[in-house]
């Protein structure tokens, strides 16, 4: 994976801002923390961060006035169509739906493309968006056939406290089908992995033009709004994390959504971005093993990382608590690769962080 990381702003497009990086660019002690921790020293270093005001920094940049100005204005026909009329897509990272003449509803989804980390080729590689309501499951059916999308990951229930997160969009039994105006959707099958992990399998069927496609959807059910998994869905997670790594080689877009589109989904996003991020180091970390180099080249950055996705959607990551959880796994998961490589034997480097969640199978 011989690719550019970005680094500074989230886009190169000149027609496009990047509003909090003007801050970084000026304040010393920002520019500190979105450098980032050099992979080898991460459980050390992370663990003397404070993260609660590097979370309320993160705030503080990127949920200005000067935001606020860049997302979708208000529109009387369009505000039913959002789950929540305080979280709107930006206008610049907004996905447009062709109208068609036959649409019934305005051809509007509250989605956003999202960038990996990876300069060029990483644009609009996942699309965040919310969970669907009843008069917009016609319009994500329509995105996902669009965008030939091939997995869907959804990190909700339907109700959580006797509140609707999401309209089901599918079918309720295997053989069923369900018809959203030129949408056809069957469940071809449904499997239960992880206890908690939903799996099914379904057909998208254009009913004009005669074509189907097959497509996948992973429903996690144990992610509480504006909170966290619990570390015993460590697995789950990860196998979440390591399936879009796959879509994303394969050149694949990811649907991702929770209720909002931003909380769940936003944790998701950014663990799957420093992941990939990761993975980037793995052969240079293979040749300071055996060169016996240091790595302090190869940084992560949990900050730079949100904060540029929050720049392509409004309140991505939006809990504190959610902010610690990216550190906490990604911090695990780098442990494990130094352990795998036999980094701390080689170096003499203690690696005291505790893996016992981690199974054989990972």
């Amino acid at each position: 994976m011989n690719q550019n990381i970005v680094q500074g702003p989230w886009t190169q497009n000149q027609n496009m801002q990047d509003i909090s990086y003007q801050w970084v660019q000026k304040i010393p002690d920002i520019q500190y923390i979105e450098k980032g921790i050099p992979i080898m020293c991460f459980a050390q270093d992370s663990a003397t961060r404070n993260l609660a005001m590097e979370f309320r920094l993160i705030r503080k940049i990127t949920e200005t006035q000067y935001h606020n100005e860049k997302l979708k204005q208000f529109d009387s026909n369009l505000s039913k169509m959002n789950r929540y009329n305080t979280i709107l897509p930006y206008t610049h990272t907004e996905v447009i739906l062709k109208q068609d003449h036959d649409d019934n509803e305005e051809c509007y989804i509250n989605a956003s493309y999202i960038n990996s980390i990876f300069e060029n080729e990483g644009e609009k590689r996942f699309i965040a968006t919310q969970g669907p309501l009843p008069n917009t499951i016609a319009n994500f059916w329509k995105m996902i056939y669009i965008f030939n999308t091939e997995t869907i990951v959804m990190l909700c229930n339907l109700k959580e406290n006797h509140k609707v997160q999401c309209e089901q969009y599918w079918p309720n039994q295997v053989g069923q089908t369900c018809q959203y105006q030129k949408f056809q959707i069957t469940l071809n099958s449904e499997d239960i992995i992880y206890e908690k992990l939903h799996k099914r399998q379904l057909l998208i069927s254009n009913n004009q033009l005669g074509e189907q496609k097959a497509v996948t959807q992973y429903q996690f059910i144990d992610w509480k709004d504006h909170g966290i998994p619990s570390e015993t869905d460590f697995n789950i997670i990860n196998f979440i994390v390591q399936f879009m790594i796959e879509e994303y080689e394969k050149n694949k877009i990811s649907v991702i959504h929770c209720s909002a589109g931003v909380g769940r989904t936003g944790t998701i996003i950014s663990l799957v971005n420093l992941m990939l991020n990761i993975k980037c180091y793995l052969p240079q970390i293979q040749e300071t093993i055996k060169n016996k180099y240091n790595l302090n080249h190869c940084t992560i950055s949990v900050f730079g990382i949100v904060r540029r996705l929050r720049e392509q959607r409004w309140g991505m990551v939006n809990q504190p608590e959610q902010y610690e959880y990216i550190y906490k796994f990604i911090k695990i998961q780098i442990d494990k690769i130094l352990k795998d490589y036999k980094f701390d034997i080689v170096f003499g480097l203690q690696m005291n962080q505790s893996l016992d969640i981690i199974k054989q199978d990972l």
